[in-house]
C-alpha cells in the first residue's frame, strides 16, 4: 500500500555500513595492497566471517529488494549488508 500523496522514502543506510562492513573501493585499495597497511586488511579478514572485503555489487540485493514491491511493507529498519561482521 502507497502512503498518502503516493510518496515512499526507502534508505539504504550507508554510513551505518561504513563503520561496521569494509568495501573495496578507490578509497580503500591501499588498505587492502600497501604493506604498511598488512595489520588492519588482516584484521577486516579475520573479523569478517565471509574471510573478504565487501564488494560494492554485494548491495545490489538489497537495493533491488528496496526498489522492489517486495518491500512494499518495509519501514522502520536496516539493511545490513557486512559479510557478517556485526554478527561476529
Amino acid at each position: 500500500m502507497v502512503p498518502p500523496h503516493d510518496i515512499v522514502v526507502l534508505i539504504l543506510n550507508l554510513r551505518y555500513l561504513a563503520r561496521q562492513g569494509y568495501f573495496k573501493t578507490a578509497l580503500t585499495t591501499q588498505y587492502e595492497t600497501d604493506p604498511k597497511y598488512k595489520g588492519f586488511n588482516e584484521y577486516i579478514l579475520s573479523r569478517s566471517p565471509s574471510g573478504r572485503w565487501g564488494d560494492p555489487q554485494d548491495l545490489r540485493g538489497a537495493i533491488i529488494f528496496l526498489a522492489s514491491k517486495a518491500s512494499d511493507f518495509v519501514s522502520g529498519t536496516s539493511i545490513v549488508v557486512d559479510g557478517g561482521m556485526i554478527a561476529k
